[in-house]
């Protein structure tokens, strides 16, 4: 009741490198091709070169017509170095409702270098170069492309090195608030030509206001820090006045110390109350001219 296929079938030999094995070494395949009419049925595999046993493989279910890599030992002969150059470049820089929108170029670059040590025979090398979503591939030609694999082929000659360069780049844009920078940066990327003088003179004007906002928190903070030494100085007085009598000189100091300080502390109250309104009036207004600000 098993399919027996007497027929032959096409392949052939090819060393497979994926990254993901961690090996510095390829493994050595087969590619097949399905050239009979029957369908092969997935199960186990031994490989025979030259009536010598090669290796065990994995095949699975395969239509007529279709292609499978088998892989069955690990290329010895064969030597892989990997060199990655990835990098963020910034492409361009606008204001869109008062944020730096920024378009940003992503490049996922690696470097493969084989070394073929058999001088008698040469490889065919079938690299599975993993598909980044969102980007696109760039200089290199896949032999095949699957749903998450590129496949590229590089002939490597007997006692020969070779090398394949796979370029994806993706396009994206992200948006921050407009303050994450400082003035050097931005005029850095001016010189570069990455965005306009009006969006470094809007840049500049919306460091002056968010400096003006930060001066009159400063102003709070300040007011606040006086107010605790106060109620601090008053808890440490009310203390030492338990222990002396009420008509000594040394009491009706600090007396004339707690009306100065609560005199004192009225007038930093009134004056973190005004404050803080300048401040809810500078923070709504600088949040009305951002939410309007689109420079390009």
């Amino acid at each position: 009741m098993l399919p027996i296929i007497t027929e032959g079938i096409q392949g052939r030999r090819v060393s497979i490198f994926s990254r993901a094995d961690g090996s510095e070494h390829p493994m050595r395949g087969i590619e097949i091709t399905n050239s009979t009419e029957l369908q092969l049925l997935p199960g186990p595999i031994s490989v025979y070169d030259a009536a010598a046993y090669a290796g065990d493989a994995q095949i699975g279910h395969v239509a007529p017509g279709d292609k499978r890599l088998l892989a069955y030992a690990v290329d010895l002969d064969v030597n892989t170095i990997t060199k990655d150059e990835s990098r963020q470049d910034v492409r361009q820089i606008k204001i869109v409702s008062g944020m730096l929108e920024q378009k940003n170029l992503s490049v996922n670059k690696i470097t493969y270098q084989f070394t073929n040590k058999n001088a008698k025979h040469d490889r065919t090398i079938v690299v599975e170069h993993p598909k980044m979503a969102n980007f696109e591939l760039k200089d290199a030609k896949p032999a095949e492309v699957t749903q998450n694999l590129y496949r590229f082929e590089v002939a490597t000659p007997a006692s020969k090195s070779s090398e394949l360069t796979v370029t994806q780049e993706m396009v994206y844009s992200q948006r921050i608030e407009i303050t994450s920078y400082d003035m050097p940066t931005m005029m850095a990327f001016q010189t570069q030509g990455k965005l306009s003088p009006a969006v470094v003179a809007a840049f500049k004007e919306a460091q002056q206001k968010q400096a003006r906002i930060n001066e009159v928190n400063e102003q709070i903070a300040r007011i606040e820090r006086e107010k605790a030494e106060i109620t601090a100085d008053q808890t440490r007085v009310r203390e030492n006045m338990k222990a002396i009598d009420k008509s000594t000189a040394l009491y009706g100091d600090y007396i004339k110390q707690f009306s100065e300080q609560e005199a004192r502390m009225k007038s930093l109250t009134a004056e973190g109350k005004t404050t803080r309104e300048t401040l809810a009036k500078l923070q709504n207004e600088y949040s009305a001219w951002l939410a309007a600000l689109n420079v390009e």
